[in-house]
C-alpha cells in the first residue's frame, strides 16, 4: 500500500482493487457469450481451462429471460469439446494470450459439483428477466477446468446470457 499525500496530517493509505489493477496491467479479459432461443429444461455449458503455469481468477455474472439453474464442475470429462470463444482483453490494445475457453461442449462424465443455485424469474418462472443473485468469484487451478452449465426451466425458450471476468496469474 502507497502513502498518499494530502493536508491531513494522519496517515491514510491506498487500497487498489486487484482486479481493476489486472485491467490497468492489461491482464484483465472478458468472455461474453448469449445462447438465444434455449429449449425449455435444456442446458448451456461454458468450459474454461486455464494455461499451462497460470490459475484464473474468475468473477461470473449469467442472465436469464426466465427461471433457470445453474451449477458449477471441475474435473468434467468430455465426448465433445465445443466450440473455441474468443476472450478479449479489456484493454483495447492488451495481450490476447488467455485461457482457453469454449461452448457446446457434450459432458461425458460431469466433475466435482461446486456450485448450485437458482436464477429467478420472477413470478411464475416465466416472467421476463433473472440475474444470478450474485457475482460468483472463482480461482480455477493450473491443473484444473471449470465447467458453467445453466438449465432454462421458465416453461419456454429462453436467451440466456454469460459474462465472464478474469485474470491469470503465473503459479510456476
Amino acid at each position: 500500500m502507497a502513502l498518499l499525500q494530502r493536508r491531513d496530517p494522519r496517515p491514510m493509505y491506498e487500497a487498489i482493487d486487484p482486479v481493476h489493477q489486472a485491467v490497468h496491467e492489461k491482464g484483465m479479459y472478458t468472455i461474453s457469450k448469449t445462447f438465444k432461443g434455449v429449449a425449455n429444461n435444456a442446458f448451456v455449458d461454458i468450459h474454461i481451462v486455464p494455461p499451462t503455469g497460470y490459475e484464473a481468477h474468475t468473477r461470473i455474472v449469467i442472465v436469464c429471460e426466465g427461471k433457470a439453474y445453474f451449477t458449477s464442475y471441475v474435473g468434467t470429462t468430455y465426448t465433445n469439446e465445443g466450440t473455441a470463444i474468443t476472450p478479449f482483453n479489456r484493454v483495447t490494445n492488451g495481450d490476447a494470450t488467455t485461457a482457453v475457453v469454449k461452448f457446446g461442449t457434450t459432458p461425458l462424465v460431469l466433475g466435482t459439483q461446486r456450485g448450485d443455485d437458482m436464477i429467478n424469474g420472477g413470478t411464475g418462472g416465466n416472467s421476463s428477466g433473472g440475474t444470478l443473485n450474485q457475482d460468483i468469484e472463482s480461482i480455477i487451478s493450473p491443473t484444473q477446468d471449470l465447467l458453467l452449465r445453466v438449465q432454462n426451466v421458465a416453461g419456454t425458450a429462453k436467451d440466456i446470457g454469460f459474462i465472464v471476468n478474469y485474470y491469470m496469474r503465473k503459479t510456476t
